[in-house]
């Protein structure tokens, strides 16, 4: 019998967050991306079920707020809180299945091992800009938070 809290703790989540909408969140240069990021990422924390996001995705993030030049402290007290979503960690299986993803939808290999987490994550959908909006990866849909429908 598995553990209930740790069960709990990791529902099936809803959505998975693609770096580029955190990023965007905490790029205050960011105009209007910065406002809808902010908007969206609000609206996951108070949700009833915590979005998930990936080792990728927290790699991704801290490297690229370093560039924007936001303190490490920020940084890490960020990373600190995205980890209490669900994380999706790397493994041989998420490789493989990302691997899968790529011959299958031909898109960026960094983009397939999103999809392969969400997959993981029980996703049904992926919050991104980097993927086609509105497109259904057997499964999970994109939603371009930016695009207005």
């Amino acid at each position: 019998m598995g553990n209930p809290l740790k069960e709990k703790m990791f529902m099936t989540a809803r959505y998975f967050v693609d770096t580029n909408i955190i990023v965007y969140a905490h790029d205050i240069n960011a105009g209007q991306k910065h406002k809808e990021a902010v908007l969206k990422l609000e609206e996951l924390w108070f949700s009833d079920t915590p979005p998930a996001i990936s080792v990728q995705v927290l790699q991704e993030t801290y490297a690229a707020l370093l560039k924007k030049n936001i303190s490490f402290e920020q940084i890490e007290a960020l990373m600190e809180d995205l980890m209490r979503w669900q994380v999706i960690t790397n493994s041989k299986e998420l490789f493989i299945q990302g691997m899968k993803i790529h011959r299958r939808w031909k898109i960026s290999t960094w983009d397939s091992f999103i999809l392969a987490a969400a997959q993981e994550a029980g996703a049904k959908y992926v919050l991104s800009e980097d993927l086609t909006h509105n497109h259904n990866y057997d499964g999970i849909k994109v939603i371009n938070p930016f695009i207005k429908n």
